[in-house]
C-alpha cells in the first residue's frame, strides 16, 4: 500500500463515521422522511412565496417582494446571485440537501472542526471525538429546533477559517489564503452576516496575539508578520467580492431598515437597533457558565425534554395537554410537546429570557479544556483561550458592562441583536483546545510529571465545581449572579488577584525548600488552588447566591392551575432534583475521563485504549444530552407541517373574489403570535404582516404607532391596498371570514388635495384620522420637488395598474391636466435602485408621501404608459463582481492545493502510537555480598578516575 493511500484511508473512515453518526442521531429525519417544526424556517418560506414562485414559473431572480410588510427588497429574504459560483461548492458542503436539512448542516460543523484538529496535528481517531462535539452539540440542536439554519452553517465555518487562518501564520501563505478565501466565501453564502461579524473579531485577535508573541519573543519575524497580515486581508478581500452583490445590496438596505436612522425626533442622533432590543437576548453572568457543565443547572430551557421526569409533569403534564390538544386542535402528540414546553418554561429560572436551551459544552470536553489550558503552549493556546473568554463575555450582552461600550462606539457592532448566539463561536473555541490539550497527553516531550500534574488540576478543578453544584443543590442554594457590572468585575479582578498572590507564593515556597517539595510540589500547589477555589466559590454562592424559588414563575403557574399552592413546592423540588441528577451525571462522565486517563499515565492502559475512550465518551456524553432536545417525539409527518400553512377556506374565498389582481390581505387570525409574528397570509396573498428581524424603518414605525390595534386605523391600511382583514368573527373563534376594508385605495389614485407637514412626526402623527382616498401629507423636505405644482383635481383622470411584476411595475393613466398619484407600494429611497419610466423615457423618481408609501406629479396625457423599474446598481455591478472573484477563489485554490501536495504530499493522520504496554520486571535474588561489593565498586572506580585527572 503506497503512503498516499495509507495516509488517506483514515480520512475516509473518520468522514464516514461522522456522516454516520450525524445521519443516525437524526434518523426520524433521515430514515423515516419526518420534520420538525421550525418555527423561523416556516416563515421564511411564507414571505419567501412570491420570489420562489417566480423563479420556477420564469427562471429570473426578482429583487422586490410585495408579499410582507407593505413590499421590501428581497435581499436578505431569498437572493440568488447568479455571478456568486460558491454555490455550486456550498451545495457540496450540505451533499445536495436543502439548508435545513440537519444532518448535512451538523456534518459540515463536524467536517470543518476536524479539519482544524487536523492543522492542530491531532490524531484523526481523537479528532473525530472533537468534531462530532460540535456537530451535535446542544447548542446546533437548538438551532436546529428553532429553524436557524443559516446560522447553524455560518457557524460550522468558523472552524474552517480559523484553520486558515492558522496556515498563514505557520507561513504556508498560499495554501492557508487561498483555503481562506474559499471558506470565507462559503461563510458568507451562508447567509449569517452577526456570525460573519463575530468570526472576523476572532480572526483580528488571533492576528493581535500575533503581534504580541512575535514582539515579545521573536522581533526578527515581524516581517513575516506583516507578510502574513498582509495576505489575510488580500484573500479575505477575495473572498468577500464573491458576495459582492448581497452584501453591497445589504449594506444598502441597512441604512433604510429598523437598523438604520430615523427621521422621528425621538430617535434623532441614534444608527443601528434600539439597545434594549439589540442586547435583548443576554445570558447572566453564572448562566453563561454553569449549564455547560451541567445542562439542567437552572432547569434547563423550554425545549429540554428532561421535564418529562419531573413530579411536576407527572402530575399535570396529561392534564395540560389534553386542555393543549381541545383549545388548538392539535393532534395529541404536539399537545404532548407544546405541554413539555409550557412547564419547562416555568422550571427554568436563569436570566429574563427563556432560552430554548441551555448551552452544555460537555463535562468531558471541559476536562480536556483544562489540561489543554495547563499542557499546550504558544500563540494557538492563548488564541483559543481568550477567543472562548471573549464570545463568552460577549454573550453576556446587557449583563457585561463592556459590552454596552462595544455597542456604542465599535463599528457596525449595533447592527446586530441577540448577543446570546456568541456561545456557538465559544464552544468552538473550547472543544478545539479541549482536543489540542487531549493531543498533549502523548506528546513524549513533554514531561510525565506535567502530565500528571495537568490531570489533578483539571480533575480537582471540574471535580470541585460538580462537587460544590451537588452540595448547593442538598443546602437549596444555587448561584444567580446575572450581571457582571462594577461591582461584578471588583469580585473577578479580586479572585484572579488572589490567585496570581497564591501561585507566587507557591513558587517562592518552592525555591525555599527545593529538596524538600521538589517531588510534591504540585500536590501541594493542587492542593492550595482547590482549597483557594473552593472558598472562592463558597463565598461568591453566598454573596451571589440564589434560591430555588422564583416567586414570579412560580405564583403564575400555581394561578394557571387553580392557585394550588402545593403546586410551588413541587416546582422547587424537581428544580433541586434536575440539577442534582445532572450535575451527579456529569461527575461520573469526568470519573471515568479521569481513571483513563490516570491508566494511560501509569501505564496500565495503550494509548490506543485512551484515544478511543476518550472519543467515544465525549461522542456519548454529548449525544445523550442532545436528545433531550432532538427528541423522537419533536418530528412530526410532512402533512402536518403542509397542514399549518394550507390554503383554507377564507383564503380560497379571497382568491375567487379578487382573482389575479394586486391586492393585500391582513391576517389577524393566529390570536398567539399575530400578524407581525406570523407569515402563513404570505403563502397566499401579498400581505401587510409576516415575520422577519429586519423590517423597513418605516414600517417598523407605521407599526409601533398604529398596529397594535390595526384595525382602528383601516386608512393605513387602505393606502396600501390592504382589501380583506382575514379574523373570526365575534363568538366564533373557529371560524375565519375576510372582512372587507372600504378604504382601501387601489393601487394607484390621484387625490383631491395635499398638506405639507413640518417632518417626520408630524407626518406620522396626521395619519391618525388622514382620509388616505383624496389627501396626501408631504414633508417640508419634498419642497423643491413640489415647487410649482398647482393642485387641479381632474375628476374624470383615471389610472390603473396595467402590468404587475415585483420588480417592474407599470400603470397607465389618462389625465387633462398635472395630477398627483398616489402608489400603494412601501417607498424605499429612489437612488437605491428605483428608477421611473414615461413612456420610455427616464424621468425624476417618485417621493415619500404619507410616511410610508410613494408619491409622483404626473403631467398630463391621455394613455400614458409609467413603469417603476427596481434596478439597483449595488446588485448588478456587484455581481460582475463577484464572477471575477468567484474565477480567481477557484483558481487559487486548486493551484495552491496541487502545489502543496506535490511538494508535501498527505501528511499521516495517525500521531499517536498504539505502544505496548511496559513488560513485567523479572525480579532476582541477590546475594547480600555481593550487593555490598556491587556498592563499593563504583567508589574506586571514582577515586581511580580522580587520581589520572591528578
Amino acid at each position: 500500500m503506497n503512503d498516499t493511500l495509507k495516509n488517506i484511508i483514515p480520512h475516509i473512515i473518520a468522514l464516514v463515521v461522522m456522516f454516520a453518526l450525524s445521519a443516525l442521531f437524526f434518523s426520524p429525519y433521515t430514515m423515516k422522511n419526518k420534520v420538525v417544526k421550525q418555527f423561523d424556517n416556516v416563515q421564511a418560506r411564507g414571505i419567501q412565496t412570491e420570489i420562489r414562485k417566480h423563479h420556477r414559473e420564469h427562471n429570473e431572480t426578482i429583487l422586490w417582494t410585495n408579499a410582507t410588510f407593505g413590499g421590501m427588497p428581497t435581499y436578505q429574504i431569498h437572493l440568488d446571485t447568479p455571478g456568486n459560483l460558491m454555490k455550486y461548492p456550498s451545495i457540496a458542503v450540505l451533499l445536495g440537501q436543502p439548508i435545513t436539512a440537519p444532518h448535512t448542516g451538523c456534518f459540515a460543523a463536524m467536517f470543518f472542526m476536524y479539519f482544524l484538529l487536523m492543522v492542530l496535528r491531532v490524531d484523526w481517531r481523537l479528532a473525530i471525538g472533537g468534531a462530532v462535539a460540535v456537530g451535535l452539540s446542544s447548542y446546533n440542536m437548538d438551532l436546529f429546533i428553532a429553524g436557524h439554519s443559516t446560522k447553524l452553517l455560518a457557524t460550522a465555518y468558523l472552524s474552517g477559517l480559523f484553520a486558515s487562518t492558522i496556515l498563514i501564520y505557520r507561513k504556508q501563505w498560499l495554501l492557508g489564503g487561498a483555503l481562506f478565501a474559499f471558506i470565507f466565501a462559503l461563510q458568507l453564502r451562508a447567509g449569517h452576516l452577526q456570525i460573519t461579524y463575530y468570526s472576523g473579531l476572532l480572526i483580528g485577535l488571533y492576528v493581535l496575539i500575533n503581534l504580541v508573541f512575535t514582539l515579545l519573543k521573536d522581533r526578527g519575524g515581524i516581517l513575516d508578520f506583516l507578510k502574513s497580515t498582509a495576505i489575510l486581508v488580500a484573500f479575505a478581500l477575495i473572498g468577500f467580492s464573491t458576495n459582492l452583490p448581497k452584501i453591497w445590496s445589504t449594506q444598502e438596505y441597512s441604512s433604510e431598515s429598523q437598523r438604520g436612522k430615523s427621521e422621528l425626533a425621538a430617535k434623532a442622533g441614534k444608527d443601528g437597533l434600539e439597545k434594549s432590543y439589540g442586547m435583548g437576548y443576554s445570558l447572566g453572568f453564572t448562566e453563561a457558565i454553569l449549564p455547560s457543565f451541567a445542562p439542567s443547572y437552572y432547569g434547563g430551557g423550554r425545549e429540554h425534554n428532561s421535564v418529562e421526569n419531573t413530579e411536576l409533569y407527572k402530575t399535570y403534564g396529561t392534564q395540560l395537554a389534553n386542555s393543549i390538544q381541545q383549545s388548538n386542535g392539535l393532534t395529541a402528540t404536539e399537545a404532548g410537546v407544546e405541554a413539555k414546553k409550557y412547564l419547562a418554561n416555568f422550571i427554568y429560572t436563569g436570566n429574563d429570557f427563556t432560552p430554548g436551551v441551555s448551552i452544555y459544552f460537555g463535562i468531558v470536553a471541559w476536562f480536556l479544556f483544562v489540561i489543554g489550558i495547563v499542557l499546550a503552549k504558544g500563540r494557538e493556546k492563548w488564541w483559543l483561550v481568550s477567543s472562548f473568554l471573549f464570545m463568552l463575555f460577549l454573550a453576556m450582552g446587557q449583563n457585561f458592562s463592556f459590552n454596552e461600550f462595544l455597542y456604542d462606539y465599535f463599528p457596525m457592532f449595533n447592527k446586530f441583536r441577540a448577543m446570546s448566539m456568541a456561545m456557538g463561536l465559544a464552544q468552538v473555541a473550547l472543544i478545539a483546545l479541549a482536543f489540542y490539550g487531549a493531543q498533549k497527553l502523548f506528546d513524549g516531550e513533554i514531561a510525565m510529571a506535567d502530565k500528571k500534574k495537568a490531570l489533578y488540576i483539571s480533575g480537582a478543578t471540574v471535580g470541585g465545581l460538580l462537587l460544590i453544584m451537588l452540595a448547593g443543590a442538598s443546602a437549596g442554594t444555587i448561584f444567580n449572579i446575572k450581571t457582571l457590572d462594577a461591582e461584578g468585575l471588583k469580585i473577578l479582578k479580586l479572585i484572579i488577584r488572589i490567585l496570581i498572590f497564591t501561585l507566587i507564593l507557591l513558587s517562592l515556597l518552592k525555591n525555599i525548600v527545593q529538596e524538600k517539595l521538589s517531588e510534591n510540589y504540585y500536590k501541594y500547589l493542587l492542593m492550595g488552588l482547590a482549597a483557594l477555589g473552593g472558598l472562592v466559590l463558597l463565598w461568591l454562592m453566598s454573596s451571589g447566591a440564589g434560591s430555588f424559588a422564583n416567586p414570579a414563575k412560580d405564583q403564575s403557574l400555581a394561578r394557571t392551575f387553580g392557585g394550588n399552592p402545593s403546586i410551588i413546592n413541587t416546582l422547587i423540588e424537581d428544580r433541586k432534583s434536575l440539577l442534582t441528577s445532572d450535575a451527579f451525571r456529569s461527575l461520573m462522565f469526568l470519573l471515568v475521563a479521569f481513571g483513563l486517563t490516570w491508566a494511560y499515565l501509569t501505564k496500565k492502559i495503550r494509548s490506543v485504549i485512551l484515544v478511543l475512550g476518550l472519543s467515544l465518551l465525549t461522542i456519548f456524553d454529548v449525544w445523550s444530552v442532545s436528545k433531550r432536545i432532538a427528541s423522537s417525539d419533536k418530528y412530526l409527518d410532512r402533512s402536518v407541517e403542509q397542514s399549518e400553512i394550507a390554503e383554507l377556506e377564507v383564503d380560497r374565498q379571497i382568491k375567487a373574489r379578487e382573482g389575479d389582481t394586486h391586492y393585500r390581505v391582513l391576517d389577524l387570525s393566529n390570536r398567539q403570535q399575530g400578524a407581525f409574528q406570523d407569515a402563513r397570509a404570505s403563502y397566499h396573498h401579498k400581505s401587510m404582516g409576516g415575520y422577519f428581524a429586519a423590517k423597513l424603518m418605516l414600517f417598523e414605525e407605521l407599526k409601533g404607532k398604529y398596529f397594535s390595534n390595526p384595525t382602528a386605523y383601516r386608512n393605513i391600511l387602505g393606502m396600501f391596498n390592504t382589501k380583506y382583514i382575514i379574523a373570526p368573527p365575534q363568538g366564533n373563534p373557529d371560524q375565519l371570514i375576510p372582512f372587507p376594508v372600504e378604504e382601501a385605495c387601489g393601487n394607484a389614485w390621484f387625490i383631491k388635495s395635499y398638506e405639507m407637514v413640518s417632518n417626520a412626526d408630524a407626518e406620522l402623527d396626521g395619519l391618525a384620522n388622514l382620509d388616505t382616498k383624496n389627501k396626501a401629507l408631504i414633508q417640508n423636505k419634498y419642497s423643491d420637488y413640489m415647487n410649482g405644482f398647482n393642485m387641479n383635481f381632474d375628476s374624470t383622470a383615471t389610472i390603473s395598474l396595467t402590468n404587475y411584476h415585483p420588480d417592474r411595475m407599470e400603470y397607465t393613466y389618462s389625465a387633462k391636466t398635472e395630477q398627483l398619484a398616489m402608489f400603494s407600494e412601501m417607498f424605499y429611497e429612489p437612488a437605491k435602485g428605483w428608477n421611473v419610466y414615461l413612456n420610455g423615457e427616464k424621468i425624476d423618481p417618485f417621493i415619500k408621501a404619507n410616511f410610508a408609501i410613494r408619491a409622483m406629479r404626473l403631467p398630463a396625457g391621455q394613455n400614458q404608459k409609467l413603469e417603476m423599474k427596481f434596478e439597483p446598481n449595488s446588485y448588478y455591478t456587484g455581481n460582475t463582481i463577484a464572477l471575477i472573484g468567484s474565477l480567481l477563489t477557484f483558481l487559487v485554490l486548486f493551484g495552491a492545493l496541487f502545489l502543496y501536495f506535490k511538494k508535501n504530499g498527505l501528511f499521516n493522520p495517525t500521531i499517536i502510537a498504539n505502544d505496548p504496554l511496559p513488560k513485567a520486571e523479572v525480579k532476582q535474588k541477590v546475594q547480600p555480598t555481593k550487593a555490598k561489593l556491587k556498592k563499593t565498586e563504583p567508589t574506586k572506580d571514582k577515586k581511580a578516575k580522580k587520581k589520572k585527572k591528578r
